[in-house]
């Protein structure tokens, strides 16, 4: 089975997956394997698991049932920042993301509940920054999308991924290197809280 299926054995098994935090009948909350902030968990639903998150969360009712799930997983969020990070701009629990992907790398309907800072040493490459950082990743106080949304189009959600490189109101065009450099200041800055202020 090719890896883009690999969240359909976690369903099935939730005993075999690695990094798992949470599960019931609805549900599965684990630690992305390839997290792009320093804090990333994922939300899988256990049912209508292989539509694209546009159609799942058109429906009200599934998307409340799922609201609970999402709360629990920013409660986790807040519990494992290490207490010694800093948090550009104040509370952990105002700096938290929950989107999904327009156009999911994996096959599984899966949520991202993560930090903002997108400062992972995982994150490598423009298309890694972009699905995050655009309107590519559909937030969670967006669904459900409206009819005339772009976004449904895949052929549009593709553009996005292709968008200047924008981060703190710096664009860094197509050079992810310059970009790749500042969020790994902006990680020092994170990690070393206190410390990385006062000895600068």
């Amino acid at each position: 089975m090719s890896f883009k299926y690999e969240f359909a054995k976690y369903i099935k098994d939730p005993g075999s997956c690695p990094g798992l935090l949470f599960h019931d009948d609805n549900a599965l909350i684990i630690k992305d394997l390839y997290p792009k902030s320093l804090v990333h968990y994922l939300v899988i639903p256990t049912d209508k698991t292989l539509e694209r998150p546009q159609e799942a969360f058109a429906d009200h009712k599934f998307r409340e049932k799922m609201e609970k799930y999402i709360d629990k997983a920013r409660e986790m969020v807040v519990s494992n920042w290490p207490p010694n990070y800093a948090v550009p701009g104040g509370e952990i629990a105002d700096y938290i993301l929950v989107c999904c992907h327009s156009i999911p790398s994996m096959a599984n309907l899966h949520i991202h509940v993560m930090t903002k800072d997108l400062c992972s040493e995982r994150l490598k490459n423009k298309k890694h920054y972009n699905s995050f950082a655009t309107q590519f990743a559909i937030r969670w106080n967006e669904f459900p999308l409206a009819a005339d949304d772009p976004r449904w189009n895949q052929d549009y959600c593709k553009t996005l991924l292709k968008q200047d490189l924008v981060h703190g109101g710096i664009n860094y065009g197509s050079s992810f290197k310059r970009l790749r450099e500042e969020l790994d200041r902006k990680r020092a800055r994170i990690v070393y809280g206190k410390k990385y202020r006062s000895s600068h």
